[in-house]
């Protein structure tokens, strides 16, 4: 049984396959654990800081266009 803090991220795969293209790649701010990367089934990268997001960390982080997600739970 998942802990109830971790719940949300069972709904992670779904929601990212709904709403972003197979080929696309994504930046989460979940810090250095790339769980959630891996629960999105896409290429991308996580941000090591997951209190910071700001578009000048994104754009330093790739050249390459991705989608962003916000993960909340880790504030």
């Amino acid at each position: 049984m998942k802990p109830q803090k971790e719940i949300y991220k069972a709904s992670l795969t779904e929601i990212v396959k709904t709403n972003i293209p197979n080929n696309e790649k994504v930046i989460l701010n979940t810090g250095p654990n790339p769980q959630e990367l891996y629960l999105c089934n896409r290429k991308g990268w996580v941000l090591d800081e997951p209190n910071y997001i700001d578009r000048t960390l994104i754009e330093n982080t790739t050249k390459e266009k991705a989608f962003v997600i916000i993960d909340h739970h880790t504030a």
